[in-house]
């Protein structure tokens, strides 16, 4: 694997992990399309395991999540795991079907890259049929 140097303006190279409700297919499919690298909650996990369980593997691994579970920022378990792992999430908000959440991502990508580089530590942010950005709730 090629070293990127500590100067080059090339992002990293990033893994998105998408949540049990984005399904196994099409959502994981179209942003494979788009060139995405993605891994699939089922591939890893299994079907009931809570959010408070995975979402600190997944921050382990570096990975970025993406979800449209919108009440993992109210759920204080996922909300302290998620803050405590330093796990970075990408809800998309609205009522969407899944093509439309998949293009979501796609329209926000350099969005989504911005951010990430932008912040250290765990944060939830909502992402936005239009591929808009916005922070929702971050750690210290």
């Amino acid at each position: 694997m090629k070293r990127r140097s500590a100067t080059s303006s090339e992002p990293p190279e990033r893994v998105f992990f998408t949540d049990r409700n984005l399904g196994r297919h099409l959502v994981p499919q179209r942003l494979r399309e788009a060139g995405l690298q993605v891994e699939i909650h089922d591939d890893h996990f299994a079907q009931d395991v809570a959010d408070a369980v995975w979402l600190p593997e997944v921050a382990a691994r570096g990975w970025v999540v993406l979800t449209a579970d919108q009440n993992l920022r109210y759920n204080r378990l996922e909300r302290e795991a998620l803050l405590a792992s330093g796990a970075r999430v990408f809800v998309i908000v609205g009522r969407t079907t899944h093509q439309q959440k998949a293009e979501a991502v796609i329209r926000g990508r350099h969005r989504i890259e911005r951010l990430l580089q932008s912040r250290r530590g765990g944060f939830i942010a909502k992402l936005y049929k239009d591929g808009r950005v916005t922070l929702w709730l971050a750690g210290h």
